[in-house]
């Protein structure tokens, strides 16, 4: 969802940049890769999602980038991979 205060437009992402995966409670990889390549669509200035207390994130595009780039590597062992650059 996308609102703005009339200066910002900001971000409310719920679960979806870093929720939890299992193929047992029917989580679909493929469509949480689609959904974070949706949110990244979107124009946006700041960002709050789930499990935080009322929290505006700012840098907000390069860190959904990042949640984006980071999907999945919790399968490796080594989970963020060596050849990729991460600010956060």
């Amino acid at each position: 969802m996308l609102l703005t205060d009339g200066i910002y437009k900001i971000l409310i992402a719920g679960d979806t940049l870093w929720g939890g995966y299992h193929a047992k409670v029917g989580s679909d990889i493929d469509a949480w890769g689609k959904s974070l390549d949706k949110l990244l669509t979107y124009d946006f200035d700041l960002m709050t999602f789930g499990h935080l207390p009322p929290t505006l994130v700012y840098d907000a595009k390069t860190k959904v980038a990042e949640a984006r780039k980071q999907l999945g590597v919790y399968f490796n062992p080594w989970f963020k991979p060596m050849y990729e650059t991460f600010q956060y």
